[in-house]
């Protein structure tokens, strides 16, 4: 179950700074005044190329496929392989896929931004992994009401593993049990508010 909350409370949840709190602040700087989700020629590389290595834009497909656009290098750490080119959820791990496309879907139906973070343990072991994606969906419309019609999602990942690990990250989250906690949030953008 994702919770629901407005577009400031959503900015509140990503902090102060950080690789989410840039991108989120970068995406809303993007919009035009009258849509709600910033169309995919505003994605500036440049402003993102300190958190290239966490992102993975995605090509929407249809409402349940999306193909890699681009994947960081930090991604292709967690796979073990680039899966720039390749269409999800196919390309993913079984395990994996119903979760990419229980976010990416209703990113791509309703234009939602998606916060999933969640908590894994391994079983026998005091290892853990603290993982974060961050779906920020792109396209055009939205103003005013109307629903957005979403062409991209830009996607942001974060982990750590509690103590280091030395392995491949996909090698300790086939290892590990369900989530020990999960939360989802997300939020409907809108159009901004002109100020005055």
């Amino acid at each position: 179950m994702a919770y629901e909350v407005g577009e400031e409370g959503f900015r509140r949840l990503l902090g102060r700074r950080g690789a989410f709190a840039t991108l989120f602040d970068l995406w809303r700087d993007w919009r035009p005044s009258s849509a709600a989700l910033p169309p995919p020629s505003a994605v500036d590389p440049q402003a993102l190329r300190r958190i290239l290595p966490q992102l993975m834009l995605l090509d929407v497909l249809a409402a349940d496929r999306w193909r890699v656009r681009t994947a960081g290098e930090r991604l292709r750490e967690m796979f073990d392989r680039d899966l720039t080119g390749r269409e999800l959820p196919d390309a993913l791990p079984e395990e994996l896929r119903s979760r990419a496309a229980a976010t990416y879907g209703p990113s791509t139906a309703e234009g939602l931004c998606w916060l999933a973070l969640a908590l894994y343990v391994r079983p026998g072991s005091r290892r853990r992994l603290h993982y974060a994606r961050m779906v920020l969906p792109l396209g055009q419309g939205g103003g005013e009401g109307a629903m957005p019609v979403v062409t991209r999602l830009l996607v942001a990942f974060h982990w750590r593993v509690v103590p280091p690990l030395s392995l491949p990250l996909w090698e300790l989250l086939e290892s590990a049990e369900l989530p020990a906690r999960r939360r989802d949030v997300v939020c409907r953008p809108s159009a901004p508010v002109p100020a005055g």
